[in-house]
């Protein structure tokens, strides 16, 4: 199925307005199941007409339905991965204030603005890339065959973009998973279902990983310790926490913050 999201802009550091921070200006993004290479951007405003305001970028190879956007000091940073393992990363421009696309800024160059990187030996052990996040200054991708892998982010202000350390990836690791792996004669079939969802909460300080069997992972990327593995449970009529429904699968994760009165646990 076609997917879509969208970002505000952030306020432009010199504008007196400051109306970007009401969130009345940004960029929508749409991934199209029939061309899967194509990325389309739009940008809105709530309060002027834009110029020029879309913009359609192809790829040279079909992109995974996942975008992550990753903030920067005079940017916002798309990133997109495509199925032979190369990882893109969009530079959208903070606005300079007006009504002004930043989109032509970005279509007339377009090499200083999108940039590559091969990540496909790294994304091996994963089986097939299923979904990404950004948490804790790292890339997390979850696979069909229920691991993790992050890949940590640097910033290079010498070239205005993201540096990933390919070298510093590494597995996030359950028990489970990973006596699997290193003795499958014992015990056989994964016991984890592949990661359908991943969502950072406290500022990317943990990850949730939503697996296909309702499985729910809890990780602290940094350390890559997993603090919890439960089935996934859900708020019954009659106060019971019954599992999730036979045949109901995942495909998406959506975290809020925790209602007032709660220990934020």
């Amino acid at each position: 199925r076609d997917r879509g999201g969208g970002f505000p802009h952030p306020p432009h550091p010199h504008s007196q307005e400051k109306e970007l921070e009401g969130g009345v200006s940004g960029i929508c993004w749409r991934l199209y199941a029939a061309q899967p290479n194509v990325l389309d951007l739009t940008e809105f405003s709530l309060r002027e007409p834009l110029r020029a305001a879309s913009l359609r970028v192809t790829f040279p190879a079909a992109l995974f339905p996942f975008v992550v956007t990753v903030p920067a000091p005079a940017s916002t940073f798309l990133f997109l991965l495509a199925a032979n393992g190369s990882l893109f990363q969009v530079s959208i421009p903070s606005p300079t204030g007006g009504p002004s696309s930043v989109l032509p800024l970005l279509s007339a160059t377009p090499t200083a603005h999108i940039r590559c990187q091969r990540l496909s030996i790294e994304l091996e052990s994963l089986g097939q890339p299923t979904s990404m996040v950004a948490a804790s200054s790292a890339l997390v991708f979850g696979g069909s065959n229920g691991g993790c892998m992050a890949v940590p982010l640097s910033w290079e202000a010498s070239a205005g973009a993201w540096a990933l350390q390919a070298e510093r990836a590494g597995e996030l690791r359950s028990t489970a998973w990973s006596l699997q792996r290193l003795l499958p004669s014992l015990f056989g079939k994964a016991s984890l279902g592949g990661v359908t969802a991943l969502g950072a909460v406290r500022g990317g300080a943990l990850l949730v990983a939503l697996h296909s069997d309702g499985m729910l992972a809890v990780w602290e990327p940094v350390r890559r310790t997993q603090l919890l593995l439960a089935p996934f449970v859900g708020a019954h009529p009659d106060g019971g926490t019954p599992r999730l429904p036979p045949g109901l699968r995942p495909t998406a994760l959506a975290l809020s913050p925790p209602l007032a009165g709660t220990d934020g646990a």
